[in-house]
């Protein structure tokens, strides 16, 4: 079964859903995350201490990020082309 992308639903293919007890939340790897949010993997790295949200770390050299952070993220960002809040 694949997830469902609503910015982006060509990328629902390229993230894969477990289907756990307790609905276990998927971790993505840098790839799959590039994909989502249409950011490249080097902007990603550059954008994480700062304005994107930290990874997991899996192993020493293998991070990724949980499929909620980054859907909860990518809802928190104001749309393209939206006028920006007046105080």
């Amino acid at each position: 079964m694949q997830a469902a992308n609503a910015k982006n639903p060509q990328v629902a293919a390229t993230v894969p859903t477990v289907a756990l007890a307790g609905g276990a939340d998927p971790i993505l790897n840098k790839k799959q995350t590039s994909a989502i949010v249409g950011l490249s993997p080097s902007t990603i790295d550059r954008s994480i201490p700062h304005a994107f949200p930290p990874p997991v770390q899996l192993s020493a050299r293998r991070v990724g990020w949980r499929l909620s952070t980054i859907q909860a993220w990518l809802e928190a960002r104001p749309a393209r082309g939206a006028p920006k809040p007046t105080p």
